[in-house]
């Protein structure tokens, strides 16, 4: 088990009081399927081949939510501990001022900011876990991870809720809808696994 040889950091713990969250083994791996989720859709990477003092490949995460909704901060709080848990530091940085399509809207709302340290171990969950390279990226390359299905249920639905978080959101009718144009033959097989009730559609060009 990867998570059984890494000792979270204390930020890990701080943050998952803040949760009311009790980090073991067990609930640490619910965390990784669900940072693997934000992976795919908020979370950016920064790959770096000779940086860092990294003899390896290294990758970081960086998050940019938007401030015009109370539960973004909360949400990038929770990848952080989610990123904590894997002995890896992840901060609060200075927010972003609106950016030129924030500013044409009525809210026009900067963004909370979060930047991590770059890992050798990052790379390695970008490569051998999401199943990428590194001159691919989630936005339009689908992920590869047939391994998801011989997962465990709980572990394959903390991924689909750490998608939803980052790639969808909830209707007034009470559906789940989630935007992931690459992914769409993948999730939509993830979630017949687990005997829910999809389907896509298309809208504004996107599935």
């Amino acid at each position: 088990n990867l998570l059984s040889g890494i000792m979270p950091l204390p930020d890990a713990y701080t943050r998952a009081e803040r949760f009311q969250i009790t980090l073991t083994i067990s609930s640490r791996v619910q965390l990784f399927g669900f940072l693997l989720g934000a992976m795919v859709g908020d979370a950016g990477k920064a790959h770096s081949l000779q940086e860092d003092g990294h003899r390896l490949p290294s990758t970081n995460l960086r998050l940019n939510l938007t401030k015009r909704f109370a539960h973004s901060e909360r949400f990038g709080e929770y990848i952080a501990m989610c990123y904590n848990i894997l002995g890896l530091r992840m901060y609060r940085t200075k927010d972003s001022p609106p950016d030129s399509r924030q500013l044409k809207s009525v809210a026009k709302a900067g963004k909370y900011t979060w930047n991590s340290e770059r890992s050798p171990l990052v790379a390695w969950i970008f490569s051998n876990c999401l199943g990428l390279d590194f001159r691919e990226n989630t936005t339009v390359t689908p992920v590869n991870m047939e391994w998801m299905f011989n997962t465990s249920p709980e572990f394959r639905i903390a991924f689909i809720q750490g998608i939803a978080e980052s790639d969808g959101h909830v209707t007034y009718g009470g559906t789940i809808q989630i935007v992931s144009d690459p992914n769409v033959d993948f999730l939509v097989r993830l979630m017949n696994s687990l005997g829910a009730r999809c389907w896509t559609s298309r809208a504004r060009g996107k599935t």
